[in-house]
């Protein structure tokens, strides 16, 4: 049998499945996600079940057959990809399981973004989040008594090992000053000498004494005499040197998560060498753009932190006050040696310090190997610039949620994060006013509604049991918390598309007579948009009426559009601002307003 693709009509060099079997095929030809694909499969079996898929979802689509050939119908199947795509050819006889007998990889591009939009994208959503975690944790920072957080830093090797670097350098030289006086404590340990009935003696010593009548100030009896007696050591075996053994147990924790992550990425650079070789004529291929430095400095963050490893593990050799002890869980508080010891107060900065800006991190690759959907990512991104843009433009008070962001696992302080359906961020203004900002806000039929007790529903003008899920809603509110009264509502549904045409519009406005508040019954929606990365240059918006005060007063729906896509090219600061003028232009008026309506109220 023979597997052959179709690139725009082109036929691509047939693939014999018996070679594909043993291990992946790669396609030397670089596609692009708006190409029209086909595929065909020759000397197919007449008594077999055959299923395409790319990557986890299989083809919808059931080939056709033409006499002993099987022809899947042209479509653009790699719309919203980008990256290494597998494909993967399965076959079932009758009665049998599936059997895969072809997987092979092929590169795509972005039609719609550019390689250096993308990488933007990724990196405005990294840079957004870490600084929403830092606003998230920082309370939970100062609960536990560590004041508030002052950085927040991406999971990344090359910046954690240099940090770390920078913090043993500075806190071994605290600790060759403490080990010069270190914190001492009186031991009491019980030990067999031989004695000569002047020793400070054990009490099981004393009771046996008494029990057999030897008196040890007897001088007939024989001396000395072997007896368990109690004796005084200086111990550094205090609260202080435990924690900071403690805390060096952390830093080693640290070294090992940086150097296993570092492995890891390397290992996944490596799976995708196949496809990030090959680029489109003229260009250079991201294997030597991005992958080849990136393992070479890889590989350099591990040599380091093995070094720094093997340093922390010979300190209790160097440094005679931690010979022994049991490290404790780290537990900063302030205690009189921490506070009023020159040195020992030097520690307990450098070590709340770390704790406080360095102790969280956002695992972005965690993020990015588990969203690979271009469509998806750029929704996130439109729904972190809105969330940013209601905190920094506009400067609303945003009550976090830890939802966005769960812990990697319960033991450690690395974030991933997770935009669920469902998500709602809510900023507080000066007045009753609060700003809700929905992601994917789920609107049932009324009777599931009523039953999930949700403050949506749909209406009943079309399927009723379907249920609409807007991606993204920006709604004011007044009232109490646990009851919120719906006072406008912008629905914002994000196009993945270079240009929008009427079958958006469709889409979206099923939304306009749908979406209803449980409460009042009313109609929420009293605003459509829709977001699009649009052309590679400029933006524009259809906004019906120079006053946005008369769209908020005016009981019609209104609707624009925005071409908005992530800007290279310049400082991150600078692009969050000219993103922010694209929105003071669109959504950015008709939340002005509003605010400025609630404060005349």
């Amino acid at each position: 049998m023979k597997f052959i693709v179709y690139r725009n009509n082109r036929r691509l060099p047939p693939v014999e499945l018996s070679q594909a079997v043993r291990s992946p095929h790669t396609f030397r030809e670089v596609f692009k996600e708006l190409d029209w694909i086909g595929f065909e499969l020759e000397d197919a079996r007449p008594d077999a079940e055959f299923t395409l898929f790319i990557g986890d979802n299989p083809v919808r689509q059931p080939p056709k057959i033409y006499r002993n050939t099987l022809v899947w119908p042209s479509d653009r199947y790699f719309a919203n990809s980008f990256g290494r795509i597998r494909l993967r050819l399965r076959i079932r006889l009758r009665g049998g399981e599936p059997q895969e007998i072809f997987a092979g990889d092929l590169s795509c591009y972005s039609s719609k973004f550019t390689v250096d939009q993308y990488r933007k994208m990724l990196a405005d959503i990294s840079g957004i989040a870490r600084g929403l975690i830092f606003d998230v944790v920082s309370n939970s920072c100062v609960i536990f008594g560590w004041g508030e957080t002052s950085m927040v830093h991406e999971m990344s090797g090359l910046e954690e090992y240099a940090a770390l670097e920078r913090l043993i350098l500075r806190f071994e030289a605290i600790l060759d000053r403490i080990s010069q006086m270190p914190d001492t404590a009186i031991e009491v340990r019980q030990t067999r000498q031989r004695c000569y009935g002047y020793e400070n003696f054990s009490q099981r010593a004393i009771s046996r004494m008494t029990a057999s009548g030897f008196h040890p100030g007897n001088p007939n009896m024989p001396k000395p005499f072997p007896c368990e007696v109690r004796k005084k050591f200086i111990s550094y075996d205090t609260w202080e040197n435990r924690q900071i053994a403690g805390f060096c147990n952390i830093i080693s924790s640290r070294l090992d998560s940086v150097m296993n992550s570092a492995r890891e990425q390397k290992r996944k650079i490596r799976e995708t060498r196949g496809w990030r070789k090959m680029a489109p004529r003229g260009q250079v291929s991201l294997w030597n753009l991005e992958d080849r430095p990136r393992i070479e400095q890889l590989d350099k963050s591990v040599d380091a932190c093995h070094t720094l490893r093997e340093r922390i593990d010979n300190y209790p050799k160097r440094f005679k006050f931690l010979e022994g002890l049991s490290p404790a869980e780290l537990n900063l508080r302030p205690t009189p040696r921490f506070l009023r010891d020159l040195f020992y107060s030097h520690a307990y900065a450098v070590m709340t310090d770390f704790i406080n800006s360095n102790g969280v991190l956002f695992d972005r690759k965690a993020f990015e190997h588990r969203v690979k959907d271009t469509a998806k990512l750029y929704e996130y991104w439109v729904y972190l610039l809105l969330y940013k843009y209601l905190s920094g433009r506009l400067g609303l008070r945003a009550d976090h949620r830890r939802t966005l962001f769960p812990p990697r696992t319960d033991e450690d302080n690395i974030f991933v994060l997770n935009i669920e359906s469902g998500s709602t961020a809510v900023f507080h203004t000066e007045t009753d006013l609060r700003i809700l900002l929905h992601y994917e806000p789920t609107f049932f039929p009324l009777p599931e509604a009523r039953e999930r007790k949700s403050r949506f529903y749909r209406s009943g003008l079309m399927e009723n049991s379907l249920s609409l899920q807007p991606d993204i809603i920006i709604e004011a509110v007044t009232g109490p918390e646990k009851a919120p009264v719906s006072e406008y509502a912008l629905v914002i549904d994000c196009k993945y598309s270079a240009k929008i045409s009427g079958h958006h519009w469709y889409d979206v406005g099923k939304y306009q007579f749908q979406l209803f508040e449980s409460i009042g019954h009313t109609n929420i929606a009293r605003q459509l948009w829709l977001f699009y990365p649009g052309p590679h240059e400029g933006w524009k918006t259809n906004f019906p009426d120079p006053n946005p005060e008369h769209l908020i007063s005016d009981s019609g729906a209104v609707a624009g559009e925005v071409s908005i896509a992530p800007l290279p090219g310049e400082s991150g600061s600078q692009t969050v601002e000219t993103l922010f003028d694209q929105l003071d232009k669109s959504v950015g008026a008709i939340l002005r307003a509003l605010l400025r309506s609630s404060g005349r109220r």
